[in-house]
Parts: structure tokens; C-alpha cells; sequence
């Protein structure tokens, strides 16, 4: 399964996304984390890694070593969560940033897991930019969107909506289907959409 959300804060996971589901060590899920600010030294490198972290390097392409073990991670179906803005927002209200990186739509076409997009408000108050500690005393709220059975059939008619051909296009096009269904949860939860539906 392939889980993925916004991000808003440094801790959005492990704090919600490992909180999620309780079991054993081997059923934790994957994460992609920045190479460069978590496995930057080998204290870092251990402690992420052992925490099911898998390094990152920005601008290294998307068949590096960790985006292709996150692959075949979801391949064996094990659990994988991703970040797809590719950082933190810094958008103003904490609000998404608009668009996903390829990368989410890489390993959806090669791996065709199922897919399940969930939003977050309130960690950028837990945790704001630049802040060293965790403030307690506010409330998060977290909403789960529809699974989505990410198959050939569902790549191909992701595909032929936007006329995407060729690997990278049709991973842009999937990308683009994972944000429209991950921004209809910010429009039902962000106050600065107030009004604007309810999540069933």
C-alpha cells in the first residue's frame, strides 16, 4: 500500500504517520526522507534508518537507489508513505503547494499498488517552520481519502484523460491524479475553504 499526504511539518512522520497503524516492527511503513537533513552524519543515518527511512537525494533523478527501493518495497507490498511536494510547504496557511512530484507517479506505474491519500491541519502549529520543540495544546486533524487501485487499467485511463505517452508523462499525468484527489481533502478540511464539502 502506498499512503501518501501533505507536509506542512518536520515531524507530519513520524509523529502521525507511524502513530497510524500499531503491529509489529516489519509491518512500519517505508518512508522517502531527504538525504542531505537526515542521513547527513551517522548518528542521523542509523536513527532514520533504523525508523524505516530511506535516503533521498534531491535533483539525483528518479532511478536512484532510494526511489527504487521504495519501488520494490510496494512491489512486495509492504507499506510505503511519501511527501510527493517533494518538502514543506511554505505556502501561506500551511495550504499545499500546487503539484506533485514524478516520483509518486513513478512508483505507481511500476509498482500498481493501492493508493490511499490522507490530509493533515495543525501540525504547522505543533511544529512550525524553524521551531526546535513540539508545542502542545492544539488539535490535529487528519482525514483519509478513497483507496485507489492504482492498476493498468487505472494508469491507462489516468494516461489517455491528459493524452499523456511515454514513461515520464504518463508519471506526471498519475502524479497529477494523486494531487486532485489528495487537494479535494484540503478544500473539505483548510479553513480557508470553509463551506466547501464534507469528507465522508
Amino acid at each position: 500500500m502506498l499512503t501518501y499526504s501533505n507536509h506542512v511539518s518536520l515531524f507530519d512522520d513520524p509523529l502521525l504517520v507511524a502513530n497510524v497503524v500499531s503491529g509489529p516492527y516489519a509491518k512500519v511503513r517505508w518512508v522517502g526522507a531527504d538525504a542531505l537533513n537526515f542521513f547527513g552524519n551517522g548518528l542521523k543515518a542509523w536513527l532514520f534508518t533504523a525508523g524505516r527511512s530511506v535516503p533521498i537525494m534531491r535533483g539525483a533523478g528518479l532511478d536512484q537507489p532510494g526511489m527504487l527501493f521504495l519501488r520494490d518495497r510496494l512491489a512486495a507490498e509492504e507499506w510505503v508513505h511519501l511527501l510527493p511536494e517533494g518538502g514543506r510547504t511554505r505556502e501561506e496557511d500551511a495550504r499545499m503547494r500546487d503539484s506533485f512530484k514524478a516520483g509518486i507517479g513513478m512508483l505507481v506505474a511500476e509498482a500498481k499498488p493501492i493508493a490511499l491519500p490522507f490530509y493533515h491541519y495543525g501540525m504547522q502549529e505543533v511544529l512550525p517552520v524553524g521551531a526546535v520543540r513540539p508545542r502542545s495544546g492544539h488539535t490535529v486533524r487528519m482525514v483519509f481519502g478513497e483507496a485507489i487501485y492504482c492498476d493498468e487499467e487505472w494508469i491507462a485511463l489516468v494516461a489517455a484523460k491528459v493524452g499523456a505517452e511515454g514513461d515520464a508523462a504518463v508519471w506526471r499525468a498519475i502524479a497529477g491524479e494523486l494531487y486532485e484527489a489528495e487537494a479535494a481533502l484540503e478544500r473539505a478540511v483548510h479553513p480557508a475553504f470553509a463551506g466547501g464539502g464534507r469528507v465522508s
